[in-house]
């Protein structure tokens, strides 16, 4: 029997904005693939919802090798893939050296080799729909490199440039690629990290707010889809602003 409904992979799905917007999307009748290192709250979903409606798949977005197969599988139980979701990411917060290199080698592994994989992984799959895309997780701190968050800032600046390459070149497959751009958001993720630049801006939005984006970008045609009007208002001002300035408000925000 051919799956009818529309599917998603979504990888960080266990928590935080990944699980939001799974819960979401599982309430409008899609197929969703959870693709997490956790399994129990995978598992949760799964009880919740039902095998028919998603599918849990315990891998890292950084083993290239196992994530294959996974895509795979899910395919084979979905029938298709209509949209990518990459959630999966990794924050620390505090000075660069303070950090063990290690741990930076790990945010990037996750947030930009994961995001690579899973792209580069899904293509095949996307291009047999005549309208699929790609949703990446990308940060209002991908706006200007922030002090503290070094690792975790240049990720998601990488991930905004590389959104719209394939944005660009992907067009010839009628595959629409953006990026989720949310100023800090109420989740796990952050839990713990406590940064100037969070106490000044402020953690306002929950993972749900981000969630009702994400399903509103299921048919935007932006390739930026910046999450709260504060945001949307330094997005503006940092635009008409030269680069000392946005050089001094970093500096004020964050305390350096």
């Amino acid at each position: 029997m051919v799956n009818l409904k529309p599917s998603m992979i979504i990888t960080g799905a266990a928590s935080g904005i990944g699980r939001s917007v799974a819960e979401t999307l599982l309430k409008d009748g899609w197929y969703i693939g959870l693709f997490d290192l956790s399994k129990q709250p995978l598992q949760e979903i799964q009880d919740t919802w039902g095998k028919d409606n998603c599918s849990i798949h315990i891998v890292s977005v950084s083993d290239g090798n196992a994530l294959e197969k996974e895509f795979n599988s899910f395919v084979k139980n979905a029938g298709k893939l209509d949209v990518l979701f990459n959630c999966a990411g990794l924050l620390q917060a505090g000075h660069f050296e303070d950090i063990s290199l290690e741990r930076h080698y790990q945010i990037l592994d996750v947030n930009n080799k994961g995001v690579m994989n899973c792209c580069y992984l899904a293509l095949p799959f996307l291009k047999q729909n005549k309208k699929s895309r790609v949703i990446n997780m990308s940060s209002a701190s991908s706006l200007y490199g922030v002090p503290g968050l070094a690792s975790y800032s240049a990720s998601k600046a990488w991930i905004k440039s590389f959104t719209e390459s394939l944005n660009i070149e992907w067009a010839r497959h009628n595959i629409h690629v953006l990026a989720i751009e949310p100023p800090f958001v109420n989740t796990n993720m952050i839990s713990g990290d406590n940064t100037r630049v969070m106490e000044k801006m402020g953690v306002n939005l929950t993972a749900q707010d981000v969630a009702n984006s994400v399903k509103k970008s299921l048919t935007s045609s932006h390739t930026h889809v910046r999450v709260s009007l504060n945001y949307k208002i330094q997005c503006f001002l940092s635009a008409i602003s030269i680069r000392p300035v946005k050089r001094l408000a970093m500096r004020y925000f964050t305390g350096y």
